[in-house]
């Protein structure tokens, strides 16, 4: 069991990557997607307990990102809302494949006592 307030630096860098992978999906409406993946897998290999909750943080900036557009200045297309949603997938994916990753580190270079 990990310890939640040990996990408070990885939310705000979850938070963090998130809003920069909105800002790239409102700006340039490409390599979000990437940028969801590469994030959730990262933070996935840091905490790999429970790693779908890297993918939510991350990936469900992106239809936020779509909300504040709308109620400031842009009024995105419905497909660019859909489109936000999908970055859910990969990120699932990605962080599932992260901790399976770290799983496998761990079995394959075991930490020794004492350092």
């Amino acid at each position: 069991m990990t310890n939640t307030t040990s996990d408070l630096p990885y939310f705000v860098l979850a938070l963090t990557l998130g809003a920069t992978a909105a800002f790239v999906h409102l700006r340039y409406h490409d390599l979000s997607l990437l940028l969801v993946s590469i994030s959730a897998m990262s933070l996935a290999l840091a905490r790999p307990e429970r790693p779908w909750r890297w993918a939510l943080v991350v990936a469900l900036c992106l239809p936020a990102g779509q909300l504040l557009a709308y109620l400031t200045r842009e009024h995105p297309t419905r497909a660019m809302v859909f489109g936000s949603f999908i970055g859910l997938v990969p990120g699932l994916i990605a962080a599932y494949g992260g901790a399976v990753m770290r799983r496998g580190f761990d079995v394959l270079f075991p930490r020794q006592p004492g350092r």
